[in-house]
């Protein structure tokens, strides 16, 4: 009796045990941004994100507190004034106070959402205009006689007239050249005072009106306003001697080569701030850096 050989059944290839490559893990976490306790608690407060909040700070509200900060935010907030486009800004007086600017542009973006601008005329008024204002009612006749400036003459002023949809009586404004004018009285003949005059005054005129007829609380019109150093100085109407002084000085200090130029700079500054800016001291710098006051 034959019995058949059993064949063996081939065995199966073991398994490959060798596991699936995969990439390695990466053990760093996701950092956030990290801003302080205090931007993040001025941004919640204020409605803005926190890098907002820092490129403020670093770009259009200098050397502010974080109080300021948060006033100076929620200024903007309750005007919806945007300070990314120069419609609101800031600067500190000499007696460190911040003083709180909004534009021409910005204040009349307000006044146009605030349903009742109804308008406005304005222009520059030149030496040879024909320039009459009734005061009792506001009303206003301009004749320009010329096209050219040649035949107008130089710039005078400027006006801004208009009202409120509902106001009684039209408001007028009428605004000097002479005491607004900031071309420096050396070098820089590109400043927009010197090469567009009337416009630069006409804007003066139209901010001037817009903050009689639309005001906006806490904030001031950046035309009264002089920004000596850094520090923002009201225009005095009267031109007192000693901030004539001071505005030849600083404008003198950009032509000044001399090696001690920032510290005398920062006398004055310190000198300004603590209202110890004299005429004497302002004729023994003038003379340091070789500025005609004009005082003899």
């Amino acid at each position: 009796m034959t019995t058949a050989k059993k064949t063996a059944k081939p065995k199966a290839k073991a398994a490959s045990k060798t596991k699936k490559k995969t990439a390695p893990k990466n053990n760093t976490k996701r950092t956030r941004e990290s801003f302080s306790v205090a931007t993040r608690k001025i941004g919640t407060m204020t409605g803005f994100k926190p890098r907002e909040v820092e490129m403020v700070k670093r770009v259009v509200a200098k050397n502010t507190t974080d109080s300021e900060l948060f006033l100076f935010l929620e200024v903007c907030k309750q005007h919806e004034l945007n300070p990314f486009l120069k419609e609101v800004w800031c600067y500190k007086d000499h007696r460190g106070n911040l003083i709180i600017f909004v534009g021409r542009d910005g204040h009349l973006k307000r006044a146009k959402a605030s349903g009742f601008w109804d308008g406005w005329s304005f222009g520059s008024i030149r030496s040879n205009d024909t320039f009459t204002v009734n005061t009792a009612d506001g009303k206003v006749s301009h004749i320009v006689n010329g096209i050219s400036i040649e035949d107008r003459g130089p710039v005078k002023g400027a006006y801004c007239t208009g009202r409120a949809k509902g106001a009684d009586k039209v408001t007028t404004i009428l605004v000097d050249f002479d005491t607004y004018n900031r071309a420096p009285k050396q070098g820089n003949a590109q400043n927009a005072w010197n090469t567009h005059p009337d416009d630069m005054i006409i804007k003066c005129a139209q901010a001037k009106w817009l903050h009689f007829t639309f005001p906006l609380s806490g904030v001031q019109n950046e035309h009264e306003w002089n920004i000596i150093e850094n520090v923002a100085v009201p225009v005095d109407h009267a031109s007192s001697e000693i901030d004539v002084a001071v505005k030849k000085i600083t404008e003198g200090f950009n032509t000044y080569q001399g090696e001690n130029k920032e510290t005398l700079r920062q006398i004055c500054k310190d000198k300004y701030k603590n209202n110890e800016f004299t005429m004497a001291f302002a004729e023994q710098i003038a003379s340091e850096i070789g500025v005609d006051l004009g005082t003899s």
